[in-house]
């Protein structure tokens, strides 16, 4: 026999032995997870979530860890769902991706050949989403995501990553909703965009220029300022500088708390004080208001879901999250509990736990849920309400849906004290 006799049937035995073990690990996670053991009347099928709980994102993970937990702590206080007639309870199975896109994808591949997962609650931000949502796809997996808003699932066509979220369409638009609701006279024109150099900032500011001369067109709005900044930067007055040189009255943006905070403490020194601030994802957590206190006046968010929304199901959990942790709940702790509650819904129109049914389900989902009504037309992102939510007295209101808000939209934002 030769060398290369050798190796050739060295790998012909390991193949063999990949398959083996597939086939083992397959068939008991099929067993353990979706077959009914002799005496039992119901049958524990997995849901899996790859979490940021360590890393930049870590605030984000443990919100989500906690919302999944208690939707599906509270379907199975329930007794479960019916499904083919017979019960359904759920096991909730996540791990921790560090923030590392790479560990994201491993998680999951764990998840659904060890755990025996077809059902995956994303993880928040695009960064860790989209590397997770491109392994899925050639998969037999669904994922059910939140936090991520890019239209790149659209533009690429991913078929089996659900999104509980507003898409990059959504965020700014409600600005100028709330703008248009302005009498002429009043109303600011002159816009600046300020552009995240990522992609969800490069969809964000697109999408802003683009209401602004084609959605809106008719009001006469003028971009007077479109430049990029690098997040984390510490000087941002060249940014600011050219935008009160050029007149802003309104600052459209995406950037996180941190950048957000050090936006307005600049503006302030350099005697840049515009009408209005959207500073999406920034101004958005309780921390904000902690960082810069009444310079966030006025201060504007858009958000899917939000703890204030005036329902009872909504204030339920929110009064729950209080009285568990002792802290006001995180914005996006509705959101994420929605996710469950739409995964189960579409398990329940499909009457089967067989993920191409499901899918198909999901397809044309309709349902209400703790955010409000949740639309699927196909794959991507689903039509939800999105609130523009505004910083006024240390509180967080919600001013946009006219007949969902908690107080009247205050314009301008008063000047600095």
């Amino acid at each position: 026999m030769t060398k290369k006799d050798a190796i050739t049937k060295m790998q012909a035995i390991l193949i063999i032995a990949i398959i083996i073990v597939a086939a083992i690990v397959g068939a008991a996670s099929y067993f353990l997870f979706f077959q009914k053991p002799a005496g039992v009347t119901g049958v524990t099928l997995v849901i899996g979530a790859d979490l940021p709980l360590t890393g930049k994102q870590a605030y984000f993970g443990e919100i989500q860890k906690i919302a999944y937990g208690m939707a599906i702590d509270d379907i199975n206080a329930k007794g479960g769902i019916m499904v083919g007639g017979q019960k359904v309870k759920f096991k909730f199975v996540y791990y921790n991706d560090e923030s590392d896109p790479t560990k994201a994808t491993t998680n999951v591949v764990r998840l659904m050949t060890v755990d025996g997962a077809q059902f995956i609650l994303g993880p928040w931000t695009t960064p860790l989403a989209l590397p997770v949502g491109a392994y899925i796809e050639n998969s037999e997996a669904l994922m059910i995501a939140v936090g991520t808003g890019t239209l790149a699932w659209e533009t690429n066509k991913y078929n089996r990553t659900f999104i509980v979220y507003q898409s990059s369409v959504d965020e700014s638009n409600v600005v100028f909703k709330l703008l248009e609701a302005l009498p002429n006279a009043t109303r600011p024109k002159k816009l600046a965009i300020w552009e995240e150099d990522s992609e969800v900032g490069r969809t964000y500011a697109a999408w802003a220029e683009k209401h602004a001369t084609e959605t809106y067109a008719a009001s006469g709005y003028q971009i007077v300022q479109r430049e990029t900044f690098t997040p984390g930067s510490v000087d941002y007055s060249s940014l600011i500088l050219h935008a009160r040189d050029a007149g802003a009255e309104v600052v459209f943006t995406i950037a996180t708390t941190a950048d957000a905070a050090r936006f307005l403490a600049q503006s302030k020194e350099l005697g840049f004080s515009p009408k209005v601030w959207h500073l999406l994802r920034g101004a958005e957590p309780p921390e904000f208001w902690t960082t810069v206190g009444a310079d966030g006046e006025a201060v504007l968010a858009t958000m899917t879901g939000f703890p204030g929304l005036p329902r009872n199901d909504t204030q339920e959990l929110a009064n729950r999250y209080r009285q568990e942790y002792n802290k006001e709940p995180p914005p996006y702790l509705p959101v994420c509990y929605a996710a469950v509650q739409v995964l189960i819904a579409a398990i329940e129109k499909a009457d089967s736990y067989d993920s191409e049914a499901v899918r198909q389900a999901l397809c044309t989902l309709d349902v209400d849920t703790i955010i409000g009504r949740v639309k699927f037309n196909g794959p991507g992102h689903a039509s939800v309400q999105v609130l523009a939510i505004q910083w006024q007295n240390g509180v967080e209101h919600i001013v946009w849906p006219p007949e969902l808000k908690t107080a009247d939209f205050e314009f301008p934002k008063p000047p600095w004290s």
